[in-house]
């Protein structure tokens, strides 16, 4: 994983991840997060997903409190269908509930959206 960003107080188990495609994606979704206040765990892969990452994924799996869920937050495209095809079965896998959250059609990633939310914000 190249980014990692955690919510909640020091030494809470988080009760979420959301694991998303790069940094900046991550970091818009946890802007506009209506579940943020929750004790979370928020990474991105940077675009790829090499064995010792899907590895570290695993281990990542592993700290989130029981039954908890996995956030997918990846792109509306194929690449975001694909992320979803290695991500989910490896969240079932670890006994927690694999979620996808992706964009409209409109906005080509989650930064896309916050900086339409944003400009519809300034512009009201």
């Amino acid at each position: 994983m190249l980014f990692r960003m955690r919510t909640g107080e020091k030494g809470e188990t988080p009760v979420r991840l959301v694991i998303g495609e790069s940094a900046i994606d991550v970091l818009s979704y946890a802007a506009m997060d209506p579940f943020n206040f929750e004790p979370s765990l928020y990474v991105s892969t940077g675009g790829g997903m090499s064995p010792e990452a899907l590895e570290e994924f695993r281990v990542l799996l592993g700290t989130i409190e029981a039954g908890g869920r996995v956030m997918i937050a990846v792109d509306c495209d194929a690449q975001g269908d694909r992320y979803e095809e290695i991500y989910a079965p490896m969240i079932r896998e670890a006994g927690l509930k694999p979620l996808r959250y992706s964009p409209s059609a409109r906005d080509k990633d989650w930064n896309a959206v916050l900086q339409r939310r944003a400009r519809q914000d300034v512009a009201a």
